[in-house]
C-alpha cells in the first residue's frame, strides 16, 4: 500500500521558513529512496512503509485490541503515551472521544502552527497543553487513520522517535461490532 509522506516546513533561527530539501536521504525498509514532487507548496514522497526521513521515528500502527490495551495503561498512568485525537471538534463532539483523557488537537492547526516545531510556551498557549516530550510516545487517531498518520508523519519530520498510529479510528471504535462470517 502506497502513503503519502509530506515533508513539514522548518523554521530557522532567524524566523525563516525553508523546505526541507528533496536531497535529503529517505530510508525505505530495504527500498531506494526516489526524488520528491513538488505539490502546492510541499514535497510528497511516495513511501513503502511507515520509515521517516528521520533516522530514529518509525511509525507503528495499531488495530482496535492494541489501542484498547494503550488507553488502559494510559488512563492509568501508567504510560510515557500522549494520545491526541486529531480530528475537528465538531467530529469529536458527535461520536464522542475514546477516551475521556484524550486531547483534540486537529490536524488543521497542527499544520498550520506547525505545532511539534513550535517552542514548548508557544505551544501550551496555542493548544492548552504541555507540549509533548521527544521521550513520550505519542499515539494519534482519527476517524479512520488517515489524518492520524498525517498528523504521526510531521511528529516524525519533526524528530519524535516514538509513534502510534491507531488505523481504525473513531469509525471502528464506535462503528457496529464486526460480524464474523462463518
Amino acid at each position: 500500500v502506497h502513503a503519502l509522506f509530506l515533508a513539514s516546513v522548518v523554521r530557522t533561527a532567524a524566523g525563516f521558513s525553508v523546505y526541507v530539501p528533496a536531497s535529503k536521504p529517505i530510508k525505505h525498509a530495504g527500498v531506494t529512496p526516489w526524488r520528491p514532487t513538488l505539490w502546492k507548496d510541499r514535497y510528497i514522497f511516495p513511501v513503502l512503509s511507515a520509515a521517516t526521513s528521520n533516522d530514529e521515528s518509525t511509525i507503528q500502527f495499531v488495530g482496535k485490541e492494541q489501542m484498547e490495551e494503550i488507553l488502559e495503561d494510559f488512563e492509568q498512568g501508567k504510560s510515557g503515551y500522549c494520545v491526541l485525537d486529531v480530528r475537528n471538534e465538531d467530529e469529536v463532539e458527535s461520536t464522542g472521544k475514546l477516551s475521556k483523557s484524550i486531547i483534540t488537537c486537529p490536524l488543521p492547526k497542527i499544520k498550520e502552527l506547525h505545532a511539534f516545531e513550535l517552542h514548548p510556551e508557544d505551544f501550551e498557549e496555542e493548544f492548552g497543553f504541555v507540549k509533548p516530550h521527544f521521550d513520550d510516545t505519542l499515539v494519534f487517531t482519527c476517524a479512520a487513520g488517515k489524518r492520524a498518520q498525517m498528523a504521526a508523519e510531521l511528529a516524525a519530520t519533526d524528530g519524535y522517535p516514538n509513534i502510534v498510529v491507531y488505523a481504525g479510528g473513531a469509525n471502528e471504535w464506535f462503528g457496529p461490532p464486526s460480524v464474523e462470517v462463518p
